[in-house]
């Protein structure tokens, strides 16, 4: 089973993304709202992939994206504002806007963890 790690400051989304994802299969295997928080985990959680939504009440995720990539961890961000806010240095990695396609969303989750593993 792919263990996800949720990086989201609306706690209802949050909760809807857990929910969703357990149901198409995934392990939420941790949720963070804060980007401290976020980076914390992100340090030795054990996962597979992560959702990082790209503002935490303001403050841009990209810090933990650069701790992510150091240890070969997958993610793909997602936003409320579409990619054009997007720096170029991470114009490559998957975008997805709120409020989500979850299908889309789910394949794409898998097709990283498996090119990750």
């Amino acid at each position: 089973m792919t263990k996800v790690f949720i990086v989201e400051d609306e706690e209802l989304i949050g909760m809807l993304l857990e929910e969703m994802l357990t149901n198409s299969g995934f392990e939420v295997v941790a949720r963070a709202t804060e980007l401290e928080q976020a980076q914390h985990m992100g340090e030795s959680a054990s996962m597979d992939i992560a959702l990082l939504d790209i503002s935490l009440h303001g403050e841009p995720v990209f810090p933990l994206a650069v701790q992510l990539k150091e240890r070969g961890i997958p993610f793909v961000f997602t936003t409320g504002y579409g990619a054009a806010g997007l720096p170029a240095e991470w114009a490559g990695y998957p975008v997805f806007c709120k409020p989500y396609n979850m299908q889309e969303l789910t394949e794409s989750l898998s097709q990283l963890a498996i090119q990750g593993s």
